[in-house]
């Protein structure tokens, strides 16, 4: 059973079981791509929003849930230090920045 959940202050958790790489950055680049078409008016301004998204893959990247919750985090910090509205899978954290994943 997939799950979504809030996941401290700002940050969410979405969690696809029975998933493998190639579902989960579908599924990721599809949230990132709903949640950069939504614009707010107000007045005359129109605010956006983007998302950065750590990808985390059982059992790659960890084993345990806690071990998944630290690399998935640990890749969602890279990709909003390196530029924002983008994913980083978790066993790409050092490499080159991570790109937009198609």
């Amino acid at each position: 059973m997939d799950a979504i959940g809030m996941y401290g202050g700002d940050e969410f958790v979405v969690l696809l079981t029975n998933s493998n790489k190639d579902s989960a950055l579908a599924v990721g680049n599809r949230l990132r791509e709903a949640v950069k078409a939504q614009k707010i008016s107000a007045g005359e301004k129109t605010v956006t929003f983007s998302v950065s998204i750590g990808v985390a893959i059982f059992p790659n990247d960890g084993a345990t849930p806690q071990q998944l919750f630290k690399k998935a985090d640990e890749a969602l910090y890279w990709a909003k230090q390196h530029g924002k509205d983008q994913m980083c899978l978790a066993s790409d954290i050092g490499k080159n920045p991570p790109k937009e994943i198609l």
